[in-house]
């Protein structure tokens, strides 16, 4: 198995080195329910941090990718928050289609707006959200791909030093 960035032109000089985070593989055989299982084993038998001899269970949580997708908005989500506090959530996730750029079900383009909220969907920017989410008792979380962002992202044109454009089609 081979793996790595898909970079054209870095060239590194002699006694340069290029740091890359841990990348952990789990194989398995079956469909996707048995790899996600067998990839949440390993995560909790040789990832997650020992509380009293024991891994620690990972929080429970809701997350809006789940069954909505991009499709969110306040109004649908608050909808969510009694319920997920009812069935014992720790944690209430947004997931991708909070940002600016998102269009429909297609969230690639917004994909490094994140100091800007699509406004077409929460109106009153993620405060009456979150703010639900807490009064309600659980802890409110915010997904973004830290890890990437498209060219005509705000973040991609201000930073493009942070970036490897790898040549995507759009």
């Amino acid at each position: 198995i081979m793996g790595g960035p898909v970079v054209s032109g870095l060239m590194l000089q002699p006694g340069e080195e290029l740091e890359l985070p841990p990348v952990h593989l789990v194989f398995f055989e079956g469909g996707q329910e048995a790899g996600s299982n067998a990839f949440r084993r390993y995560v909790l038998e040789n990832i997650s941090p020992m509380v009293d001899g024991r891994p620690l269970p990972p929080p429970v949580h809701y997350n809006s990718w789940y069954g909505l997708g991009t499709e969110v908005n306040e109004e649908l989500l608050m909808r969510q928050v009694k319920p997920s506090a009812e069935m014992g959530m720790e944690f209430f996730v947004l997931d991708a289609g909070w940002f600016a750029g998102v269009v429909g079900t297609d969230f690639a383009r917004g994909v490094g707006n994140w100091r800007r909220v699509n406004g077409d969907r929460f109106p009153r920017g993620l405060e009456p959200v979150s703010e639900s989410v807490r009064q309600s008792g659980m802890k409110f979380g915010l997904w973004f791909a830290f890890e990437n962002a498209h060219r005509t992202s705000d973040i991609a044109r201000q930073h493009p030093e942070w970036f490897w454009d790898i040549g995507s089609a759009d």
